[in-house]
């Protein structure tokens, strides 16, 4: 086509080294599968996957957050995906001493929620959900929530 189709492309695709450049004649088509995309050209994919690395992920957690709970009370993070419990109260990770800790593959986007458990009742917190874009890079990645 003599028209530019201009558009960004999605979050899937920030974590790909490509190997080409992109010119005006080059034709690509892109391939979308649930959770994945892949470019392609006639002979073959167009880019390598980064390397499959974690990395340990502090949550550090005010101890604000639970100043209106009786100290039988525990704190708890749920959220998005296997790793956080999938949203599942009963799948919920425990706070530690106001932290949580957990390896996180790099270039995932944490999705979550701190909820609280006294007895039988379980609050969540108010508000949006919370992300963490657990990046490359060495270290510990330490976060503080308030």
């Amino acid at each position: 086509s003599e028209n530019s189709l201009v558009f960004d492309l999605p979050e899937e695709l920030s974590s790909v080294r490509w190997n080409g450049e992109f010119g005006s004649n080059t034709s690509i088509p892109l391939v979308v599968d649930v959770g994945s995309a892949i470019l392609t050209t006639g002979t073959g994919p167009l880019y390598e996957p980064l390397p499959n690395e974690t990395r340990l992920v502090k949550l550090q957690i005010s101890n604000d957050l639970f100043a209106n709970y009786n100290s039988s009370a525990s704190g708890h993070v749920s959220g998005a995906g296997e790793l956080l419990g999938g949203w599942d109260p009963s799948e919920a990770l425990a706070i530690t001493d106001g932290s949580l800790e957990l390896s996180a593959p790099v270039g995932s986007v944490l999705e979550f929620k701190i909820l609280i458990k006294d007895g039988d009742s379980l609050t969540w917190e108010a508000g949006a959900n919370r992300y963490v874009l657990v990046e490359s890079g060495s270290g510990d990645l330490v976060v503080d929530l308030e």
